[in-house]
């Protein structure tokens, strides 16, 4: 569906429903250590992957019901990639960067503008690099964390925008 490999996906060979309630509660377990093994994690998070998409296609969940039944899917980002991967067999991680980096130059332009101490550090930090690499690595770090903050602006202000139309309707 959508273009997506795996939108249902099937539970892989051997397991049931048994198995899959043994691997969620194994995968909270491993969560609440201090330091999880993340390789045992991601099997988990591949093994209970079909049940996991049922349950969210078909129960329409809560954020909370998801979190409490899988809560890898919301411990980090990198999960939420990994998760796509398993959707779609695409690599949404490179996607993305490969598409900021298209914009790379005009949004660091855009992040000089901003005043904003955690975008103003990045580029200071970007200046004080001897390589160009290096440089234009931290640059591109400052284009990246001015995203965020040029969305809400833009979010800020159409938001403003209809409370303002729907005030003058009334």
């Amino acid at each position: 569906m959508w273009g997506l490999k795996n939108y249902i996906s099937q539970r892989p060979e051997g397991e049931d429903s048994t198995s899959i309630e043994r691997h969620q509660a194994a995968m909270k377990v491993e969560l609440a250590k201090r330091n999880p093994d993340r390789s045992r994690v991601d099997r988990q998070m591949a093994l209970t992957f079909a049940d996991r998409r049922e349950f969210i296609i078909k129960g329409n969940p809560l954020m909370a019901d998801i979190k409490a039944g899988f809560p890898a899917l919301l411990a980090g980002g990198s999960e939420v990639l990994k998760e796509f991967k398993r959707i779609s067999t695409e690599d949404l991680g490179r996607k993305l960067a490969t598409g900021l980096k298209r914009y790379h130059d005009r949004l660091f332009c855009l992040a000089k503008k901003q005043d904003h101490t955690v975008i103003k550090k990045l580029i200071e930090l970007a200046s004080l690099e001897t390589t160009e690499e290096n440089r234009r690595e931290k640059a591109y770090c400052a284009s990246i964390a001015v995203v965020p903050l040029l969305l809400k602006k833009k979010l800020d202000h159409l938001l403003t925008q209809q409370v303002h139309v729907r005030l003058c309707n009334d």
